[in-house]
Parts: C-alpha cells; structure tokens; sequence
C-alpha cells in the first residue's frame, strides 16, 4: 500500500512538472552592451531545462518581469541545460555579466536562482528562487530597483 501511495504522489509531481514545462522556458532574453550599462539592474537567471527549480520559478518571472523592463530592469538568461561551464560563462562574458556571475557562482552552478545585479556588478538585492511567490518576487524587484537609484 506504502509503494501505491509512493507511486502516485511521484506521478502528481512528476505530472505537475510535465504540465507547467511547456511554459517554463524562459522568455529570450537578449540584450546589446549599452542596454546593459544603462540597466539599473541586471536580472541573470541560471538556467536548465533538466532543472525542477527553473520549471517552476520561470513561469512566476515571465508574469512579473512585464512591469519592470519599463522601469530600468533588464533579465538574462544563461542556459546550463548542457552542464557545460565554459559555455555558461561565455554566455555571461556575451552579456557582460560575467565577472559578478562568477564570483556568485564561485563553488559551482546552481541552476533555478535569478540575481539581481547592478550595472557594476554588485548585488542590489538576495537572489529570487522557486519559494518566492509572485508578490515576494515584485517586492525584491522593487527593493533591487529602489537600492539601485
């Protein structure tokens, strides 16, 4: 009876992952040099499509980013879905992001955290991840923004 219940509550998750997949991956995020050093922040997510965290976090920045593009924020994507770190900083470098992306993820890539940086490189704001609901997310965008002028 234990391995019934086991099994059926692995399915509901496994269910649940499946069904918000196919809107978690994460809306382009594609900026130019000079968008970049004109951001008040910088919103890095590190990213994979094998990560539980990201297919459940994406989806909660995709509804909330809209507001705040406008007001000088700006979000980037760096896919780590091949576990490939070379490519996960050249992708940062790419952005101009790759200085303070190293030094976050010093000891190793942890895929499903966006972090909120400034122009320079410095943290504005605690990094949002999956436990954080739209409401809280708002909060930390808002107090990275208002940290940043």
């Amino acid at each position: 009876m234990r391995n019934l219940v086991f099994g059926v509550l692995v399915m509901s998750v496994f269910t649940a992952l499946t069904a918000c997949s196919k809107s978690a991956a994460p809306v382009p995020m594609a900026y130019s040099q000079t968008q970049i050093k004109e951001a008040k922040v910088i919103a890095v997510l590190s990213y994979a499509e094998w990560c539980a965290s990201c297919k459940l976090l994406t989806p909660k920045i995709n509804d909330v980013r809209t507001g705040y593009e406008n007001r000088g924020m700006i979000f980037v994507s760096l896919d780590y879905t091949d576990k490939d770190l070379g490519g996960f900083y050249a992708q940062a470098a790419k952005n101009g992001v790759e200085a303070p992306v190293r030094n976050y993820f010093n000891g190793g890539i942890i895929t499903g955290r966006l972090m909120l940086l400034s122009p320079d490189g410095e943290m504005v704001a605690r990094p949002v991840n999956m436990n954080h609901t739209p409401e809280e997310i708002r909060a930390r965008f808002d107090a990275a923004l208002d940290e940043a002028t």
